[in-house]
């Protein structure tokens, strides 16, 4: 509710994993188009606009560090693949747990998306071009039979901005979009 969020001042983080379906957020000019496996953050200290498709998801939320001014995105590693292992987990296995036991998978999956946060994985590879361009590239061929796939996925999927893409892409012979379709 709109008294909620004037009351604790936009100090929260959402951490979700899309289960299935599809769906929409936009964060200031960037849109993110959601499918089943992808993982995105939302501060809610920041405007958000959400299209609801139909979709199923889960996911955490809980209060920023204390003195942590902003949020991220995800790192690439360990802690993001250890998160999204739980979230499954916890989504097909959730109603057979006891409430203490709910209570400890849903801490635990906290911890693990303050891990995943505090890595810092995703800001350093906008900056490191030859790394977001191999990561990027590493992704369209795992990828490329789908036919959803296109840089703005790509971007979602690598954790970065669209315009990093393309900047990774830029002293390349072609372009994101072409890289796909070659690919495929």
């Amino acid at each position: 509710s709109h008294q909620r969020c004037r009351a604790d001042k936009g100090d929260e983080i959402y951490v979700g994993l899309v289960l299935d379906g599809r769906s929409e957020v936009s964060f200031g000019d960037d849109r993110l188009l959601l499918r089943a496996g992808d993982v995105y953050v939302t501060d809610f200290a920041q405007p958000i606009r959400a299209n609801w498709l139909e979709h199923r998801e889960l996911g955490v939320v809980f209060q920023r560090s204390a003195g942590r001014q902003s949020v991220g995105r995800l790192a690439q590693g360990g802690a993001v693949k250890l998160l999204i292992s739980h979230l499954r987990t916890l989504a097909t296995e959730m109603n057979g747990l006891s409430s203490e036991e709910r209570r400890i998978a849903v801490d635990i999956a906290v911890r693990f998306a303050r891990l995943a946060l505090a890595g810092g994985g995703a800001p350093a590879l906008e900056r490191d071009r030859p790394s977001l361009l191999a990561a990027a590239r590493r992704l369209i061929m795992q990828r490329c039979t789908d036919p959803e796939l296109s840089a703005e996925v790509l971007a979602t999927a690598l954790g970065c901005s669209r315009s990093s893409l393309y900047r990774a892409f830029e002293d390349e012979p072609v372009g994101v979009a072409a890289a796909i379709w070659a690919a495929r």
